[in-house]
């Protein structure tokens, strides 16, 4: 029996139709997650605690950025526990529920710009002209590249573009639904995580 699953994601509501397409190319022919998204990683990680909390019969999974390097010798949940913490806007003892285990906790490290740059053909193909894929990071593994840094790439790589300079809010929905989850999981060890979990949750 297939298992019913919905996902808290940090980002505005605009960026639900390109989650969707992603999870579709990733998860074809399986049925799909229901996707709920958070304005703030706060947000996100409230409305994930009150449903675990609930024992429904859903499975609940949390995506928010990691917001920073993350600790390869920590599990997910250790890592944005130790994130939330340093948080300069969130309230002292805030936490994951203890509910949660590594298994409902996926982050994108260090923050969604790295599954965007992961897939360079496909940013090159949307900004055309221009496009300077030089300035994007040619790491393997790209959750080792700073949120900073990560930014500032986009940026430079799309600035003398038709398009204009990468913009938060307005590109990122655009590219998500043209980047493959297949490419961006090979450069993404967490993005891979993800798509085993919902691959069993949702295709078995």
């Amino acid at each position: 029996m297939t298992t019913r699953v919905r996902i808290y994601i940090e980002g505005g509501k605009n960026l639900r139709r390109g989650f969707s397409q992603f999870f579709r190319k990733a998860l074809p022919n399986c049925p799909q997650p229901e996707i709920v998204l958070g304005r703030s990683r706060e947000e996100a990680v409230n409305a994930f605690n009150k449903d675990i909390e609930q024992h429904g019969e859903r499975f609940c999974i949390l995506l928010v950025d990691s917001e920073g390097e993350t600790n390869p010798n920590l599990g997910s949940k250790d890592n944005l526990q130790r994130s939330l913490a340093k948080g300069r806007k969130v309230k002292v003892g805030f936490s994951v529920t203890h509910l949660a285990s590594d298994e409902h906790i996926y982050l994108m490290a260090q923050s969604m710009e790295s599954w965007l740059v992961a897939h360079r053909e496909a940013l090159a193909i949307y900004y055309g002209q221009g496009f300077n894929t030089g300035a994007l990071p040619n790491r393997s593994n790209v959750e080792e590249v700073a949120k900073l840094d990560l930014n500032n790439s986009l940026k430079e790589a799309t600035k003398n573009t038709v398009k204009g300079e990468y913009r938060k809010g307005k590109h990122d929905l655009m590219l998500l639904e043209r980047i493959d989850p297949d490419v961006v999981a090979s450069r993404a060890p967490q993005c891979q995580r993800l798509i085993d979990k919902l691959t069993q949750l949702l295709c078995a």
